[in-house]
């Protein structure tokens, strides 16, 4: 299954702070787990391997590393559509 979703990219407030895309409801709770679950994504021109992660408060997000932003020339603040499916 593949869920599709869009999001503001947001950071982690601390040293080394993640950006990321919060993972919407409706999504996140087909993800009942408490741990992090694997999963392809897909942004832009961008595939990787990363997995669904749990904020700590219920609700799960996906990191947009470093390489997907540069190569889709997103930043912080910016709109965007992530696809996902079970890794």
């Amino acid at each position: 299954m593949q869920w599709s979703f869009t999001g503001e990219i947001e950071r982690f407030t601390g040293l080394g702070g993640w950006y990321h895309v919060d993972v919407p409801d409706d999504i996140g709770d087909e993800f009942e787990h408490d741990g992090f679950i694997p999963i392809i994504a897909e942004v832009g021109v961008s595939r990787w391997k990363t997995s669904v992660m749990p904020k700590g408060d219920g609700s799960r997000f996906v990191a947009i590393k470093a390489a997907v932003r540069k190569a889709n020339d997103l930043d912080e603040g910016d709109p965007v559509t992530v696809t996902i499916r079970r890794g």
